[in-house]
């Protein structure tokens, strides 16, 4: 197909220039008329029954440390209310905002996420075990990492779609704006490992090394994101070596490594249909972290197979409609977008899953939508309200033409006069 017939020429594209989108008024909010798609009410229902399924795992694993520390048996259960009422309220908003103004938004959600990692260390932050991970809010306490989740992501795109170039063959930005884009992942990466906190610190690197990546940013770049990288990394594992090979312990001999013994009893004990929601022993605190990081264990204890099977099940319908929405998204930077929210909640379910089952070294990784945790209960929720608007605005005419090699490294879509379409909905 010509330049002229594909609806963009090669010369007109180029003109582009520096910003790779077309400049078009928008409105804040979503036209109402665009109604969810099939694979966001999917996307919607999976979330909110992992949710559903949180808030009771959460009361059932924390009653009864609650019970010994004297707060109330319903203590732990009120701050993951909270984080759940929050979370939907952006769920909801978020839902019916225009999504690309969350990318015009990036550099002031990006400014306070690195303002809160630095706050930490001030007079309001929190220390627990040796660790500067959160800030006292009062009635919550706030995980400053949490918000990297989406602010960083949010500013990788927002580089692109503020300096990259589509028309090309791959996305070319200039040497200076490749250096800020790689120095706007390392600096709250970098922040992260101070607290410190390797694993989250190593997921959120590699999330966006993915996102990067998936950009089609030339890969010279990526490399040298992992060159740059790896002093931190390698700072760390050196400062914190005994206790790294500590947790890796917990894959190679895991009956030496209590919390992982604990662990792997929980789930055998449960056999097929578990025993009984609220009936569980080893949370009585024989597991640590029972209803956070290894609340799994105590989840597959008290429901059995049938309950493990449940999980995977909506784990899965939540990986396979994300899929469904990057596939039909027709906005380069909104597909890139989705790609991330999906990886983040998708891999750090597996993360978490792989520590309960001895399959990964132990870290503090939460289960999205089940694991306790206010902050990243809220985070989870908002960007399933992300995803859902940008699933939405898919059915819209396009109003950005695309190129096909940056795309097709995300997934494949269907060409046309007018840019990329989504695939046909199953069984229309």
């Amino acid at each position: 197909m010509s330049g002229r017939a594909s609806g963009i020429s090669r010369d007109s594209s180029s003109r582009i220039g520096a910003n790779s989108v077309a400049p078009v008024s928008r409105p804040w909010l979503i036209d109402p008329s665009l109604a969810i798609p099939r694979a966001g009410l999917s996307w919607l229902a999976a979330s909110l029954l992992l949710l559903s399924i949180g808030l009771v795992t959460v009361y059932s694993a924390s009653f009864y440390r609650a019970l010994v520390r004297e707060v109330g048996e319903y203590h732990f259960l009120q701050q993951q209310l909270l984080g759940a009422g929050l979370g939907l309220a952006a769920l909801f908003v978020a839902s019916r905002i225009e999504p690309r103004r969350w990318i015009e938004f990036a550099p002031v959600a990006y400014l306070g996420t690195l303002l809160a990692l630095v706050l930490v260390w001030s007079p309001i932050g929190l220390a627990s075990g040796g660790a500067h991970r959160w800030i006292d809010l009062g009635v919550v306490g706030l995980q400053s990492s949490e918000l990297s989740k989406v602010a960083i992501p949010l500013m990788i795109v927002w580089y692109l779609t503020r300096y990259g170039d589509l028309a090309g063959e791959q996305t070319r930005l200039k040497v200076h704006v490749n250096i800020l884009l790689i120095g706007s992942l390392l600096l709250p990466v970098g922040l992260i490992l101070l607290q410190p906190d390797l694993g989250t610190a190593a997921f959120i690197l590699a999330v966006g090394f993915l996102v990067v990546l998936c950009s089609g940013v030339p890969i010279r770049y990526s490399a040298a994101l992992g060159v740059l990288a790896s002093p931190l990394l390698i700072w760390q594992v050196y400062e914190r070596w005994p206790v790294i090979v500590k947790r890796f312990e917990g894959m190679t001999n895991p009956d030496r490594v209590d919390q992982v013994r604990h662990a792997l009893t929980a789930i055998r004990a449960g056999g097929l249909e578990g025993a009984g929601v609220g009936r569980g022993t080893e949370k009585t605190l024989y597991l640590f972290a029972e209803f956070s990081d290894f609340i799994f264990a105590v989840y597959a204890e008290e429901t059995g197979l049938i309950g493990i099977a449940l999980l995977f099940v909506l784990y899965v319908a939540l990986l396979l409609s994300g899929w469904r929405i990057i596939r039909a998204c027709r906005d380069f930077h909104l597909r890139l977008l989705a790609t991330a929210i999906t990886c983040n909640l998708i891999i750090q379910a597996l993360i978490n899953l792989a520590v309960n089952t001895a399959l990964a070294p132990t870290k503090g990784i939460a289960l999205p939508f089940i694991s306790h945790g206010s902050t990243g209960l809220s985070i989870a929720l908002l960007q399933v309200g992300i995803l859902l608007a940008i699933a939405r605005v898919s059915r819209r005419d396009p109003e950005y033409t695309v190129t096909a090699k940056p795309a097709d490294r995300i997934g494949p879509v269907r060409r046309s006069t007018t840019g990329c379409t989504p695939l046909p909905e199953e069984g229309s």
